[in-house]
Order: C-alpha cells, then structure tokens, then sequence
C-alpha cells in the first residue's frame, strides 16, 4: 500500500511540474511577444522582414519559435527568401519604415 502512495505523490509531483513548465513558456513567450512590440517590430504572427539582399517580403514570425528557419540571435533567422529565391539572412522590419502597399499587404493576409 505504501508504494502505490508513494507512486500517487510522484505522479502529482509531475504534473505539477508540468504545468509550471508549460505556464512559464506562456509567460516568456508573452513576454518576448510584447518586447518586439516595444521594439518597434509591431504585434501578431505576420510580420515583415528583409533579407541580406534587399528584398522584402511578409512572413510569419513567433517570437522563440522556428518551423522553417534558423534563429540567429532575437530579429535574425536563417531562411529562403521567396521574392529572389534563395537562402538568406533575414530580419525584422521596424514599423516606421513601411511603406503604405506593404502595411496593405500584411492587413490582407490578416483575413
């Protein structure tokens, strides 16, 4: 009987620890969202970014999380560019240097 006690506490234990695993990556991930925000970089996941060629180009960027590309430090990542076709470093766009068609373009993928 002791044991199987022993094993509920473990198991309480864990799933503790798991919700506090999972609250804190919210938190940070919040965090990390309104930082950008507060960087100029503007709010949600579409956000415009240019590459080491010049071309710029909408792109859905989550703060700490990568499907498609290689973080490199906090507004860098490591991706194809779509305009030229090619792998490039690419980084976020401040919102005071867009231009009108490009704010327009990233409302309209906003549907």
């Amino acid at each position: 009987m002791r044991y199987l006690a022993n094993r509920v506490e473990l198991g309480w234990f864990l799933a503790g620890f798991i919700l506090l695993v999972v609250v804190l990556n919210v938190v940070v991930l919040f965090l990390n969202n309104k930082l950008m925000a507060w960087r100029g970089y503007g709010t949600g996941s579409r956000r415009l970014v240019q590459c080491s060629s010049g071309h710029r180009f909408p792109m859905t960027w989550v703060p700490g999380l990568t499907l498609t590309s290689i973080k490199i430090g906090v507004d860098r990542r490591l991706t194809k560019c779509p305009v030229g076709n090619h792998w490039a470093i690419v980084q976020l766009v401040r919102m005071e240097d867009w231009t009108a068609t490009e704010r327009a373009e990233i409302e309209g993928h906003h549907q």
